[in-house]
């Protein structure tokens, strides 16, 4: 008997995936093939339940606007833009 080859080698992971006992919807996604596959088992709609990947916002993301930035950005309309700018 050769470990790796005859029997699994003991791994601390798959002992504690053996206390598990997955619901079927979990049975459901472990047997997706991809991740397409995974968003329409959940229903998950690109652009309605979930926003769709967007190289602005990635850009976005990496900014930390300042207090005054922000106050536009909170700002309803241009009205309340220029009364922010003392316009």
């Amino acid at each position: 008997v050769e470990i790796g080859v005859d029997v699994q080698a003991y791994d601390a992971d798959l002992d504690t995936f053996a206390t598990l006992t997955p619901t079927a919807n979990a049975q459901t996604l472990l047997e997706s093939t991809n991740f397409l596959s995974m968003t329409q088992d959940l229903s998950v709609e690109i652009g309605v339940d979930v926003q769709a990947y967007d190289a602005d916002l990635d850009t976005f993301a990496t900014l930390t606007p300042t207090a005054n930035a922000q106050t536009l950005l909170e700002s309803t309309n241009f009205a309340s833009m220029a009364q922010d700018l003392s316009l």
